[in-house]
């Protein structure tokens, strides 16, 4: 998810979608227009509006209301079309539309779209054939549930090696309400962990250690490896991990750098204000 922070009036368009502050409310409540389709969200709640998902993360202290957005439903072209279909018409294409597999070869590159199956990328995986996956997460730790969406894509061979690219799309905090810890501390905890999305990295594998890998994924067995840091320039620390499920590839990216500061002085876990002068 993208965060931003918005004054009335103003907002972005992100793929294609335009997302306006209408107003905020004296409880911290927003409303929100997603393509002129205004909604109301109370604070630290998200709503999908047409097709847009908005988290009101708080008010900041500037006035600024601090907001989270996913788009679901991306506006095309083709969406635009439909819009002018008949009853009958629509009816015909949701019917095509239902029929055809999540595992679709993309014309432009040949690329097998896994939509969220991950025995179809398994079997890409056997032959580095090019694929994407999309997967997600849910993890319950300490009663906060914690879900990790990721993209994973196959890019073929390189060098008689399988490369595999990764990204954290989104990490989403999900506190109870009896949790006993201040808002503050809540969003804290969230800025850190939106700190940590958008990371991608790239790795090299011998094609079968790739698919054990992938094996072992879907059985529900990871092994993060060890962090390991060294001091760089500026008495700043940077800490990569090392070994466990990718000790047998060749691996770079910020996806496997644990303690990137953020611009705003705002540290992820890992990250300490002692070590790194950007904190």
């Amino acid at each position: 998810m993208k965060s931003m922070s918005l004054s009335p009036g103003g907002g972005p368009t992100i793929e294609g979608r335009y997302i306006s502050l209408v107003s905020i409310g004296k409880n911290d409540e927003i409303t929100i227009e997603v393509d002129g389709v205004p909604e109301t969200i109370e604070h630290s709640s998200k709503k999908i509006i047409n097709g847009v998902e908005i988290e009101n993360v708080k008010i900041e202290d500037n006035g600024l209301a601090k907001i989270k957005i996913k788009v679901i439903e991306p506006k095309s072209e083709k969406k635009e079309e439909n819009d002018y279909q008949t009853n009958e018409e629509k009816s015909t294409t949701d019917s095509e539309n239902k029929n055809k597999t999540t595992q679709q070869e993309t014309e432009e590159n040949n690329e097998i779209d896994c939509g969220d199956d991950f025995d179809c990328f398994i079997d890409a995986s056997e032959n580095c054939n090019k694929s994407k996956l999309k997967h997600s997460l849910t993890l319950n730790l300490f009663g906060v549930e914690q879900t990790t969406s990721k993209t994973y894509k196959i890019l073929g061979t390189e060098s008689d090696k399988c490369i595999l690219f990764l990204r954290t799309d989104s990490i989403d905090l999900g506190f109870p309400e009896d949790a006993g810890m201040p808002q503050e501390e809540i969003d804290k905890q969230k800025e850190m962990y939106d700190a940590l999305e958008d990371r991608e990295g790239i790795c090299k594998f011998e094609t079968k250690d790739l698919t054990d890998m992938l094996k072992k994924w879907k059985q529900g067995n990871f092994d993060s490896g060890e962090v390991s840091c060294s001091l760089k320039s500026e008495g700043k620390t940077e800490c990569t991990t090392k070994g466990g499920d990718f000790g047998v590839a060749e691996c770079e990216g910020t996806y496997f750098v644990v303690d990137l500061c953020i611009d705003d002085g705002k540290c992820p876990p890992g990250c300490s204000a002692e070590t790194d002068s950007d904190c």
